[in-house]
């Protein structure tokens, strides 16, 4: 449907153009007009330089056409990495949230006691709730846990044994 609305206003210019001047005054110059005409809309197959108007506008209507769907898959492709970049961020704040609510965690200090240890963490605009417990079994060696909670319901954890010399 463009194409021919294309090609009929690419027509109705050129031959409106020719007729409106002088060179049908005479008859000779008359054919001679319409022969040139025709030449420039269809082409001159005898002329590998001159494919013709009607030719040309159909070879740029289907780039254009060819162009708009790579444009909208284009478009498509940047939305979905958009919203890819978007979840990828905020996981990572949720990450680092967790993170830090971990490490707020006590290690527990005295031989033979357990501890239970809460913490909270945040970055950015994510917060965490990390739980945990740890126990020293003598001077040299302890061990600790923890879990951690963001509101998007991601959980990290960690496990951890110190020796000490």
């Amino acid at each position: 449907m463009k194409n021919n609305l294309l090609k009929q206003s690419v027509i109705a210019v050129l031959v409106g153009g020719a007729l409106s001047g002088s060179a049908f005054a005479a008859n000779t110059q008359g054919n001679n007009a319409i022969s040139t005409i025709v030449k420039v809309l269809v082409g001159d197959k005898n002329d590998p330089n001159n494919p013709g108007l009607i030719n040309l506008v159909d070879y740029l209507a289907t780039d254009v056409e060819d162009n708009t769907a790579a444009i909208a898959t284009h478009t498509q492709r940047l939305d979905n990495l958009d919203n890819r970049v978007n979840n990828l961020n905020k996981h990572l704040k949720r990450g680092l949230a967790s993170q830090a609510a971990l490490n707020g965690l006590f290690q527990p200090y005295n031989v033979g006691k357990l501890n239970l240890t809460a913490a909270v963490g945040g970055y950015k605009s994510q917060t965490a709730v990390a739980v945990g417990t740890g126990y020293r079994y003598n001077e040299n060696i302890a061990a600790k846990t923890g879990v951690a909670f963001t509101r998007g319901g991601s959980a990290t954890y960690n496990v951890g044994v110190n020796f000490e010399y």
